[in-house]
């Protein structure tokens, strides 16, 4: 009987990794405050991520540490998403309004 159990981690960073490999000229679409479309491939989502999240490394965030970002849906806001979490630390959508505002002040 062959396994059913998966060969690699099921973390949001390996999950981008494969999306990179084998989804590498899909498109992604995302829609900017301007009301304009920004598009961007899997690949070029799994480069930002690995590059900020080297950044965030040198910067020294740690595990459990937050961090904000201004938009919701935008192609900004879903490179931070993968390295953020890949390093443990709480991404929080920071909008005008938004009960996530008072987790960040405190």
């Amino acid at each position: 009987m062959q396994e059913t159990m998966m060969h690699y981690p099921l973390t949001l960073s390996h999950r981008l990794e494969r999306a990179g490999k084998f989804f590498s000229k899909t498109e992604i679409v995302s829609r900017r405050p301007a009301h304009t479309l920004h598009r961007f491939t899997y690949a070029d989502l799994d480069w930002r991520a690995r590059a900020l999240a080297e950044a965030l490394r040198k910067a020294r965030l740690e595990r459990g540490d937050r961090v904000a970002t201004l938009g919701r849906g935008e192609d900004q806001h879903w490179a931070t998403k993968w390295p953020v979490s890949s390093l443990g630390a709480m991404l929080i959508a920071a909008v005008r309004g938004n009960r996530n505002l008072h987790v960040l002040q405190h």
